[in-house]
């Protein structure tokens, strides 16, 4: 048997012995790509009006750092527009198909949620980002206080210092509708490439950030007021950098 036919049989083995059919094998209709929120949402800052500083790709990349020390400074609308787009962002042409990100199967499964607390223009509150619409929806949730926040990130102080919090929801039937349960393991791969858009966007726009896995899994999904079967998988802190004091 050549190395072609082992393989042919490998793959024939596995298909014959696939954990379950995928909905979209079984014909199941597709879940929505977008979220769906209700009201009237705050139009964000085209990305394309923004004015934004020479700087190569080399220098994104050399001088990203995760920063846990924040100024008490504000951050524009068109700061967090150019944030959210180059993370959830549409691509020109594509109708939803192709974003900023790559993502399995181009499935796009993690919503933004976007705790506004020092951006100018925006009333501080929590909002879910549609990039369909490029604009922020509020959202009820049941953060009381920005303690609670901070109680739920294991006591990380500084998340209490940012000037916005983005909370990384999963709705993991838009993935696990083609890929069934191997779904699950891109979910975290879909994470990492959002959060790493973060960083670079970041240097941009002269923000600094720190992406946050260390939390009370319930306790944050409790606070953000979340519908069941989401999660949040990953959050990151975003603000005008104070001192000089990173991590790596």
């Amino acid at each position: 048997m050549t190395s072609l036919d082992s393989g042919q049989q490998f793959y024939a083995d596995t298909q014959f012995n696939k954990i379950s059919v995928s909905a979209q094998e079984q014909g199941q209709p597709e879940p929505p790509a977008f979220p769906c929120p209700a009201g009237r949402g705050i139009d964000l800052p085209p990305v394309t009006s923004l004015k934004l500083p020479a700087r190569s790709l080399r220098q994104c990349l050399d001088e990203r750092r995760s920063h846990r020390r924040y100024s008490d400074k504000f951050i524009s609308a068109g700061d967090l527009a150019l944030l959210l787009h180059y993370c959830h962002g549409i691509q020109p042409g594509s109708n939803g198909r192709r974003r900023t990100v790559p993502s399995a199967g181009a499935r796009y499964p993690f919503d933004c949620y976007v705790l506004c607390r020092r951006v100018s223009s925006i009333p501080a509150d929590l909002y879910i980002y549609a990039p369909q619409f490029h604009q922020l929806f509020p959202h009820r949730h049941n953060i009381k206080s920005i303690s609670r926040l901070v109680e739920a990130c294991l006591q990380q102080r500084f998340v209490a210092d940012a000037a916005a919090v983005l909370f990384w929801v999963a709705v993991p039937e838009r993935t696990t509708w083609r890929y069934s349960e191997r779904g699950y393991r891109y979910l975290w791969l879909d994470a990492g490439h959002i959060a790493q858009n973060l960083y670079l966007s970041c240097q941009l726009v002269n923000c600094g950030c720190c992406a946050i896995a260390a939390f009370i899994d319930d306790y944050i999904n409790h606070l953000l007021n979340l519908p069941d079967g989401q999660a949040c998988y990953y959050l990151a802190t975003v603000g005008r950098v104070a001192g000089d004091v990173s991590c790596s």
